[in-house]
């Protein structure tokens, strides 16, 4: 029964728009940036709006490059709620992975208080939205002038045909327009 009824609800609410590609995103709240309650290597930066989430994953590596990219990453982020200089000191020097995330979020949620973020978002090479691999792709709603501007080179926002992401609603037309 239940499922019905959300689905009416969310036909019925004229202000329920999806989650869409595309370089300035506005109304973004930040919800936080957790471990994944069933696998620790693993956190989940998560902002909504209108109901719906955005989330990206982040992976515990041993690899270098792979744990500079996620510090980029949050610190980007990080920069945008608070002073970098704050966030360093909050930061301190965390033993592991699971305690980097931690104290990023205790910063983040902190400073995020009160403000929204507009978002670029992106389509990554297995058709999911995601953030750019590199910054600028947060700031605080209403930043002028704004710091984000579409790479034609690397910034996609239409979903790349062939992907391993879950087909979209497909278009159904009633009129005979057969090939033959």
């Amino acid at each position: 029964m239940s499922y019905g009824k959300k689905t009416e609800n969310l036909k019925a609410d004229s202000t329920f728009t999806p989650i869409t590609a595309g370089e300035r995103n506005p109304g973004f709240i930040f919800e936080g940036f957790t471990l994944k309650e069933d696998d620790s290597s693993i956190a989940i930066i998560d902002f909504s709006k209108d109901g719906k989430h955005f989330t990206k994953r982040i992976f515990e590596s041993n690899q270098d490059w792979a744990m500079e990219q996620a510090s980029r990453t949050i610190l980007h982020i990080a920069t945008k709620m608070g002073p970098e200089e704050e966030y360093w000191k909050a930061l301190g020097t965390p033993a592991n992975f699971q305690e980097w995330v931690t104290r990023s979020n205790a910063f983040m949620s902190k400073n995020a208080k009160g403000k929204t973020f507009t978002l670029k978002i992106v389509y990554n090479k297995n058709g999911y939205l995601d953030f750019p691999k590199y910054p600028n792709f947060c700031e605080v709603d209403g930043t002028t002038p704004s710091t984000l501007s579409t790479n034609e080179k690397y910034d996609n926002y239409i979903k790349p045909i062939g992907t391993k992401a879950p087909a979209e609603a497909a278009t159904v037309t009633t009129d005979n327009d057969m090939p033959f």
